[in-house]
Parts: C-alpha cells; sequence; structure tokens
C-alpha cells in the first residue's frame, strides 16, 4: 500500500524490520534499498522507462533533498528556539533591574 494511501486511512506508515533491510540489500547500498522501495511504487511505464542507474540518481537525489529539507528545518528551529531564549533572558534581566531599582 502506498504511504499515502496509508497516511489517508490513518495507518502508521510502514516499519521496516532488520531481516526485511538484510533481504533488500543482499550486497548493495542503501542508496540501492531507497531505489528498490521508489521503484516498487512507481507505476510500470516509470519502471520499465526509468532503468536502474537514472532510477537510483533521482532516488539518492530525493534522499539528499529530504536530507536537506530536514537539516534547514533543523536550524530554523534551532535559531527559533535561541531567539526566544535570548528574548527570555532580556526580558529577566529588564525585571531584574526594575525590581532592584525599586
Amino acid at each position: 500500500m502506498a504511504a499515502a494511501e496509508r497516511r489517508r486511512q490513518g495507518q502508521p506508515p510502514v516499519e521496516l524490520h532488520e531481516s526485511h533491510i538484510e533481504r533488500c540489500l543482499r550486497g548493495v547500498t542503501v542508496g540501492d534499498t531507497l531505489l528498490h522501495h521508489i521503484i516498487r511504487q512507481a507505476s510500470p511505464c516509470h519502471r520499465i522507462a526509468a532503468g536502474k542507474e537514472s532510477a537510483k540518481v533521482a532516488a539518492l537525489v530525493t534522499a539528499q533533498r529530504a536530507v536537506d529539507a530536514q537539516r534547514a528545518a533543523q536550524e530554523a528551529h534551532h535559531a527559533a528556539v535561541q531567539a526566544s531564549v535570548r528574548k527570555a533572558h532580556e526580558r529577566n534581566a529588564e525585571l531584574r533591574r526594575m525590581r532592584e531599582a525599586g
């Protein structure tokens, strides 16, 4: 079942167990495992047209984009947290000064 279909039906994503991953690997790279899953979800026409090498490149590019997007989101979140903490420190310092001033 495709991931989008599983989400629509409220089902959790398929979890890959180690034995499944080992079966998929059989001496190939992690990119090839990702390729296997992407190709399996593609339509037959796309599977035939893509070819293994171009599909592998597409899978690796897709994976890299996902990693880059996740990293950017983490950096944005980290920056927002730092700004919030900085603002809280400034507020606390101002309140402390006001208390000390009387």
